[in-house]
């Protein structure tokens, strides 16, 4: 049942699945090893890939809406090569849409888990994709100084600057960027003139 359960998400096949589902909701929880993109079976593939972790990604709403209704886990971990270790949550940031985004944070997934170098936050403000950072937002995701810098938070870039100056040295976990180089990068002209202010002040 399991490689039919596998099949169907593949095929998109909604009402098949509500029925697989009806019958056996412990599928949800199947695993398998294949890159969360597409299901390609791979037993030398390290991780696990789950169902929610395959529907997260664009198109397949109504697939990834039906197995929210049966509690799957939402923190549970696969890997996928430009994310590294990840959670549903940041795919869906990453390369899915507005809606498999809500969906999932309305069923529960944290907001402030990463993958492994970057916050669902982080993906959604470097992509300049702002609906969805607003919709973390909504949910409680938490800006930290680069996310910050990226979204043009002057209140939350000053009053981290001021409460810890060497923040004004760290790289950040995915581009290796100081602040004042993410604010660069995103065009933010107002943090840069602000961190250059606080700079002064530090010196």
């Amino acid at each position: 049942m399991e490689i039919e359960y596998w099949k169907v998400l593949q095929e998109g096949n909604l009402e098949h699945l509500q029925q697989l589902l009806k019958n056996n909701s412990n599928l949800v929880h199947t695993t398998t090893n294949s890159n969360p993109w597409k299901y390609s079976p791979n037993e030398n593939y390290q991780f696990q890939t789950s169902g929610v972790h395959f529907c997260s990604f664009a198109k397949r709403e109504p697939l990834l809406r039906e197995l929210l209704q049966h509690e799957p886990d939402l923190e549970t971990l696969t890997f996928e090569d430009n994310k590294g270790i990840t959670t549903p949550l940041v795919l869906a940031i990453w390369e899915g849409s507005l809606e498999s985004c809500q969906l999932l944070l309305e069923a529960g997934a944290n907001p402030n888990t990463w993958a492994s170098a970057e916050s669902p936050l982080y993906t959604a403000a470097e992509h300049h994709d702002w609906e969805k950072v607003a919709l973390l937002e909504k949910f409680g995701a938490k800006h930290d100084i680069f996310t910050a810098c990226i979204c043009g938070k002057l209140e939350i870039v000053e009053m981290e600057i001021r409460a810890y100056k060497p923040l004004l040295e760290r790289r950040s976990a995915k581009r290796n960027l100081t602040p004042l180089e993410e604010a660069t990068k995103h065009n933010q002209k107002e943090v840069e003139k602000l961190i250059d202010r606080l700079q002064q002040i530090s010196d």
